[in-house]
């Protein structure tokens, strides 16, 4: 009697082993998953919960050392990530970051200090954590580095600007030059012609204005 139950202990313990090595096993796959799709992520994945009782819940994805230079464990040191937000763009963040926990989710551009001392760029995409009860408990989101995106947009406003300036420059020229400076274009028919400049001195010379002058084109 005693060895049938015995055996019939057995067969369930050996039951239990292959069910619970079947769970791991699925456990483990899911991970893998997870883990792969955060790879795809062309940023880092992160989370952060504010009471320190919570602190082993945050996370931070393996690109953070790739956009930073710092490690994960080093992001993970409470209240890191201020250490890390460039000086002149602190107290900006930080009013964006709030704005954000009021409305729930949101995005915020700024200036990150790299390890090796280099100012980056990067967008911090986020959402708030709520308890059972409604409250902000963390936050959770992927900061993406955008840094050559700022770079050319930098860029173009200098150009920009450049041309602004060339214009008034041109238009300051124009109005001191003693006559009318004008420029017409020739379409396929050289009959048909479209006047595409014409300068304000146009309306002493001949009475009509520049606008009836592009008019009568």
């Amino acid at each position: 009697r005693a060895m049938v139950m015995a055996d019939e202990f057995a067969i369930e313990s050996s039951a239990d082993v292959q069910t619970l090595k079947k769970l791991l096993d699925a456990t483990e796959e899911r991970v893998r998953r997870l883990q792969d799709l955060l790879d795809c992520v062309p940023g880092s994945v992160w989370e952060v919960w504010f009471d320190p009782s919570q602190q082993h819940r945050s996370f931070v994805s393996e690109h953070i050392v790739e956009l930073s230079g710092y490690s994960v464990d080093d992001w993970r040191q409470p209240n890191f990530w201020r250490e890390c937000v460039h000086p002149e763009d602190g107290s900006r963040m930080m009013e964006e970051v709030d704005a954000i926990m009021a409305r729930g989710r949101g995005s915020v551009e700024y200036r990150i200090v790299r390890k090796n001392g280099t100012p980056l760029w990067v967008l911090n995409t986020m959402s708030v954590i709520r308890s059972a009860t409604g409250d902000v408990v963390g936050l959770r989101g992927v900061v993406v580095d955008v840094d050559v995106h700022k770079q050319a947009q930098a860029k173009l406003d200098e150009v920009g600007h450049r041309e602004k300036r060339l214009v008034a420059r041109f238009e300051s020229f124009i109005a001191n030059i003693p006559g009318v400076v004008w420029e017409i274009w020739f379409e396929r028919d050289p009959s048909e012609q479209r006047v595409d400049f014409i300068s304000d001195r146009i309306e002493q010379l001949t009475g009509y204005s520049k606008e009836e002058w592009f008019e009568k084109n």
